[in-house]
Parts: C-alpha cells; structure tokens; sequence
C-alpha cells in the first residue's frame, strides 16, 4: 500500500493523474508531478494538481509557487510573464531604475527631477505641480 497509486495509504484510495500531472503514491500519501513548467501546485493538494498558472499575473505566485511580488513605496506591483515589476502610481517615478527602491521620486516637486526624471528646474526656480517656475 505505500506505493500503491490504486491504494495509497488505505484500500480504494486513488492518486489521480490530470491533464498536466502525474500523481504518484509515495509513502503512503499522493504526490503530483507537473508536466508543464507554466503550471505549478502552489496549494500542495494532489487532488487539483497543478492548479497555478505561473506565468499568468498572479502577484503570489509570480514565476514559481510561493514568489510574492513586492510592493516597495510609491508603487503598483505587477507579474508579467513570470516575473515581477513595478508601475508607479501618479506623479512618482523610479529615477534609479531600481524595483525595490520603488518609485522613490515625487515629480511633482522634485527640482532635479521635475515632471521627469532628469528634468532639472534651472536655478533660482523651483518644481511646483511637475513644472519649473520661477526665478
């Protein structure tokens, strides 16, 4: 019965193979394979097998179960093709190219970064509303 795959672990106990897995009995208990390498069991029920879609935009499991997309100041986190990124919410930028610094400049008012990165406000003005006034 410990390796049984029609009496896993007790009589009439069956470890059922899906679309894209293979379950296998192994002490006692059913384990999933996954065929595909897109898909993965982030749940751990070999029941459902290989329930996540690993490169869809799922920010938990974003590439490989369990990968957690951060969400660093200023920013929108997103999973794009199993990899995590970055948009930045209105009026903010990533100067530094940086994810997890997120988007740590505020446009709006910043005067080396005025209404863009690397927009310097010319001296004497200032940045107000994401435009160089003054001076």
């Amino acid at each position: 019965m410990h390796w049984d795959n029609n009496n896993c672990g007790g009589c009439g106990i069956v470890c059922q193979s899906g679309p894209s897995w293979s379950a296998w009995c192994g002490y006692d208990a059913c384990n999933v394979s996954c065929y595909d390498s897109h898909f993965g069991n982030c749940d751990g029920n070999s029941i459902n097998g290989c329930e996540t879609n690993l490169f869809a935009s799922d920010l938990n499991n974003c590439g490989a179960c369990g990968n957690v997309c951060a969400t660093p100041q200023n920013s929108i986190p997103v999973c794009v093709v199993s990899s995590c990124g970055i948009y930045c919410q209105p009026g903010f930028a990533s100067c530094d190219g940086a994810n997890y610094t997120g988007c740590e400049v505020d446009t709006r008012s910043d005067n080396a970064n005025c209404g863009a990165c690397g927009n310097a406000c010319p001296a004497g003005s200032s940045c107000v509303g994401s435009v160089c006034s003054g001076g």
